[in-house]
């Protein structure tokens, strides 16, 4: 799924798109385009790949549970919100979750603090199965090589509009908005967004909830590891 992603978001940034005027996109839901039917019937076809090992642009099986009278031409931006979805619903559904609930304590303790997120990483892969730590690592790279493609600069250089910026409850621009929006680095937006996406599906606490200060948390430890871009 992250493969087919890159790859046609690659394409994406080309052009300008939902991906330019909609930060967050594709993996904040309230970005997407399709819903409703459609979209529950293209998950299950997503699913359906997912779990044959098939190509995830095989149309034939994408639309496999659509009915005759539905309409199966689909476009790449629909089939890319789909498949971001479902990676979002697989991260959630993982039993430990990548970064256990039992590592909680280590993630809020550290926030943004380098040295030691990277203790918290050490400790994955030492007091967990090494799968936690891969997948984690993988994720980082997957993560900040998303957000640089949905940086990149616009084709047209023109500004989004004041009404397409989405940003989360927790976002640090919030008390900069409407006015001081023209300061605020575009990638910023939506770097943030983006993390906020994937701390709240990969990184557990025990009990489930996290407060809004819980969150704050999450997204900076994640932030510790893409913060190159």
């Amino acid at each position: 799924m992250t493969e087919y992603l890159l790859k046609h978001l690659r394409e994406m940034v080309k052009e300008e798109g939902r991906w330019s005027s909609k930060p967050g996109w594709p993996f904040l839901d309230s970005t997407w385009v399709v819903s409703g039917e459609k979209r529950k019937n293209l998950v299950v076809g997503v699913w359906e790949c997912v779990d044959r090992d098939l190509e995830l642009d095989d149309d034939a099986t994408l639309t496999f549970s659509f009915d005759d009278d539905d309409e199966k031409p689909l476009e790449a931006i629909e089939v890319v919100e789909v498949v971001a979805g479902v990676l979002l619903q697989w991260l959630r559904n993982l039993q430990e979750g990548v970064v256990p609930q039992d590592i909680w304590p280590d993630v809020y303790k550290t926030g943004a603090d380098k040295k030691l997120a990277e203790e918290v990483l050490d400790k994955l892969f030492t007091s967990f199965s090494p799968v936690h730590a891969n997948v984690f690592v993988y994720l980082t790279g997957f993560i900040m090589e998303i957000v640089s493609l949905l940086s990149s600069p616009l084709p047209s250089q023109s500004p989004p509009k004041d009404t397409d910026i989405i940003t989360g409850p927790l976002s640090p621009i919030q008390g900069v908005l409407p006015f001081g929006r023209s300061r605020v680095a575009r990638g910023e937006i939506v770097k943030h967004t983006t993390l906020e996406v994937f701390a709240e599906a990969i990184i557990r606490k025990k009990g489930g909830n996290k407060t809004a200060e819980d969150k704050r948390k999450a997204v900076a430890f994640l932030e510790v590891f893409v913060s190159d871009i």
